[in-house]
């Protein structure tokens, strides 16, 4: 009677197991996947080669390790790499400043308005 009980109980759970491993991906996890898509597929109209393969790569080990655990921390690294950015292009801009050459201080303004619009992507909250 155990032996039935147990084995009955082990093919529950492999069934749940299943189910939960086919469960439909996160709305961050889908996101992240039509991103990636979108790409491949203009990448197919252009004809780049070398573009669809790595999109292809990425797509199937997005596919395979997605979770809005390893999304967040992807998106913490971005940010935190615009942060530094947007340090480094403000700092350039003061040493332009400083320097007092327009074309320099209009050319530093400019990569500083990049970083930060950069840094603003970044920050965006992921989809729910």
């Amino acid at each position: 009677m155990k032996a039935v009980l147990y084995s009955s109980l082990m093919a529950i759970a492999l069934m749940a197991a299943s189910t939960i491993a086919q469960a439909a991906p996160s709305a961050a996890c889908a996101y992240k996947q039509q991103e990636i898509e979108t790409q491949l597929g203009f990448a197919k109209q252009a004809g780049n080669q070398y573009q669809i393969a790595g999109l292809e790569r990425a797509l199937a080990a997005h596919k395979a390790n997605c979770s809005d655990a390893s999304l967040e921390q992807e998106r913490q690294e971005r940010i935190t790499k615009a942060e530094h950015k947007v340090a480094e292009r403000e700092q350039e801009l003061a040493e332009a400043r400083a320097k007092g050459d327009p074309k320099k201080i209009a050319r530093r303004q400019s990569k500083l308005q990049e970083a930060q619009q950069d840094l603003q992507q970044a920050q965006r909250p992921l989809p729910q």
